[in-house]
């Protein structure tokens, strides 16, 4: 099961606040290196995760289970294109197998993907590991990520994901 949050940004305020104009305010948000870090506390907010106490955990989340155990979920931000291995084996001079994208992915339980595009409105599409898996198995995703367009219509043709609104305005 896909779960969608959407939040809506006040670019106004958030501008206001950053002693910027709305548009610098938008181009900014509209980066993914820029966002990715406020998007990790949006996801939390939205799903209920207790975000990672360990600084070098970057877009990660941890949600403690009643039996003491955690479940991992891994965060992203859905610009032009997409990948899920870890950032140590992403950029130059590094390189991924597809069985390492796929030991990156099993690691975490559940993945959490932040789509701006649509700024000030925010998509953030959560789905288990198993998806990924899949996608892997049938040859659509490989090392080299998934463009915006092959994500997004992936992700909604096995029907659309349940959809639940934030009231959730920042």
């Amino acid at each position: 099961m896909t779960n969608c949050y959407h939040l809506t940004l006040d670019m106004a305020a958030l501008a206001k606040a950053l002693h910027l104009s709305v548009a610098q305010a938008m181009r900014m948000f509209a980066d993914g290196r820029v966002i990715a870090k406020p998007a990790e506390y949006w996801v939390a907010a939205a799903t209920g995760v207790t975000m990672s106490l360990n600084g070098n955990d970057a877009m990660d989340a941890y949600v403690n289970l009643p039996d003491g155990d955690h479940m991992h979920m891994a965060i992203r931000v859905l610009t032009s294109r997409i990948r899920f291995q870890r950032s140590k084996r992403m950029g130059a001079g590094r390189s991924c197998t597809l069985r390492e994208l796929r030991q990156d992915i099993r690691e975490c339980d559940r993945w959490a993907v932040v789509d701006n595009t649509g700024l000030p409105d925010i998509a953030i599409y959560t789905f288990k590991a198993s998806l990924l898996e899949g996608w892997i198995d049938t040859g659509e995703l490989t090392v080299g990520g998934l463009s915006y367009d092959d994500f997004i219509a992936m992700l909604f043709r096995d029907g659309r994901p349940r959809v639940r609104q934030m009231e959730f305005v920042i």
